[in-house]
């Protein structure tokens, strides 16, 4: 839906909307990284903690209200990084051998906000919000 995003030194801070327009949610539990790709690959993860996939629902489960809910995604990364890189959203299967399986990633509708990137050994699906300079 929306990501703002703004380096500030060796810093992200980051602002994501998302809306899950699907319908139901992710099933399986999955961990939700921001990755900073650069143009060798992938160059830092960063797993955002106290998110859970699980929770965006395509609407109010609770109220039964069949409105798009938006779940916002917000806080500070330090990357340590400098230079130019892509952002984007990972999440990859936490099953043992099978998190760097790029096949078993949860992957985005391609939108004005999101579009692919895959690593050329097939580790990372990524979904890309943006590029950004530090």
């Amino acid at each position: 839906k929306k990501a703002d995003l703004s380096a500030d030194g060796g810093n992200l801070k980051y602002h994501i909307e998302l809306t899950n327009t699907g319908f139901c949610t992710v099933l399986n539990p999955k961990d939700v990284y921001l990755v900073f790709v650069s143009e060798s690959g992938v160059a830092k993860e960063v797993k955002l903690e106290g998110v859970n996939p699980k929770d965006w629902q395509p609407f109010d489960v609770k109220t039964k209200d069949y409105k798009t809910v938006t779940y916002t995604l917000e806080g500070t990364a330090a990357t340590g990084l400098s230079g130019k890189y892509k952002v984007g959203i990972w999440m990859p299967e936490p099953a043992s051998g099978l998190t760097h399986n790029a096949k078993y990633a949860v992957k985005f509708a391609v939108s004005d906000l999101s579009t692919p990137w895959t690593d050329s050994e097939g580790k990372y699906a990524v979904n890309v919000l943006g590029e950004y300079t530090f």
